[in-house]
């Protein structure tokens, strides 16, 4: 997000709460080879579409900043242990 490129991930993990599919990246099935190679083929064949959704995901990048993360935590723990 930060260079303005769409990002490809898997599936897996907390990977999809970072990716919306088709708006700032792409997402394929954990372990699927040939799901990955098409994202990385759709992204290389479509320039507008790549550029697109690099910056969308830039538009995001201020959600992701250390001082954010924090206040967010922080909260999460004081509901927890309230």
């Amino acid at each position: 997000f930060a260079y303005a490129k769409p990002v490809i991930g898997s599936n897996a993990g907390s990977i999809p709460e970072l990716i919306t599919h088709n708006l700032n990246g792409l997402i394929f099935n954990a372990g699927d080879h040939r799901a990955l190679a098409s994202c990385m083929l759709k992204l290389y064949n479509n320039p507008a579409l790549t550029q697109e959704m690099g910056m969308n995901g830039h538009q995001k990048l201020p959600e992701y900043n250390a001082q954010e993360h924090f206040s967010k935590l922080s909260g999460l723990y004081g509901e927890i242990c309230n």
